[in-house]
């Protein structure tokens, strides 16, 4: 992506490099880490087309290497991949199939299915936002606060209006991610 900084560049290049070292050193736990990262990067840097392919490379290998846990994270990806492209039915029917699977990717799978739901018009999308939201409260990890922070803001906006407490709640959040340079 070009309009990616010179930062996520240079990250890009190291994981990339971390993944190749890792591939041919047979270090599978770390191949399939690095793999994720880049789904991340993908999802982070609004790159589709590299978070999809590396996603499922991810889901691939952690599944050749019986690495469950991280074949469920990269699922998660996979399933905010396929929602963002527009291919509604497959991320609900993915994250519906792996729901409960790990806990930190359900942070992820309850907000993809609450987002669907909820642009679709169908009942409990806000319901699995709360939840998304609660997940990520709990986890107090602040990644997972601003993209659920992000969804339920998506749907304040889709459902006619935000109150005042969340938008400070949001507004904070938002600080906080900026101040660690998130």
């Amino acid at each position: 992506a070009s309009s990616v900084h010179a930062p996520g560049r240079r990250a890009r290049r190291l994981v990339e490099e971390a993944h190749y070292r890792a591939q041919r050193g047979n270090y599978f736990y770390e191949e399939v880490t690095a793999l994720r990262s880049l789904a991340y990067s993908g999802q982070e840097q609004d790159d589709l087309d590299l978070q999809l392919d590396v996603a499922q490379r991810a889901r691939a290998a952690a599944i050749r290497y019986e690495l469950s846990f991280l074949e469920v994270e990269a699922t998660a990806v996979y399933a905010d991949a396929l929602m963002r492209r527009g291919r509604w039915d497959a991320a609900e029917d993915l994250v519906s199939d792996n729901i409960g699977s790990h806990a930190n990717a359900d942070v992820h799978m309850t907000r993809v299915l609450g987002l669907v739901r909820l642009r679709r018009g169908r009942t409990g999308g806000r319901e699995n936002l709360h939840r998304a939201w609660a997940l990520a409260v709990e986890s107090r990890e602040i990644d997972y606060l601003l993209h659920v922070a992000t969804a339920l803001a998506e749907a304040s906006w889709l459902q006619g209006g935000i109150d005042k407490e969340q938008a400070d709640e949001f507004r904070e959040l938002v600080d906080r991610g900026v101040r660690h340079e998130f």
